[in-house]
C-alpha cells in the first residue's frame, strides 16, 4: 500500500499507530542508520528528525 502525500498529512503526529506506515518506518531508520555507518552524521540526523515528527512517540526508540 502506498501511503502518499494525504497518508502522511492524516497519520503525522501519531505514525506509528498505523500498521501501514511500519515498513516505511522501519526502511527510514534503516537508510539513517546505513547513513550513519558511513559518516554522513547530518543526513542521518535529517532522517531521525523527520521521524521523530512523524512519531513524537518515539516507539522506535530513535
Amino acid at each position: 500500500m502506498a501511503l502518499g502525500p494525504q497518508g502522511f498529512k492524516e497519520y503525522a503526529g501519531h505514525f506509528w499507530g498505523f500498521l501501514e506506515t511500519r515498513p516505511y518506518m522501519r526502511a527510514r531508520a534503516g537508510l539513517a542508520g546505513t547513513l550513519l555507518k558511513l559518516g554522513d552524521v547530518a543526513g542521518a540526523l535529517g532522517h531521525y528528525r523527520d521521524m521523530l515528527k512523524l512519531n513524537p512517540n518515539d516507539n522506535q526508540g530513535i
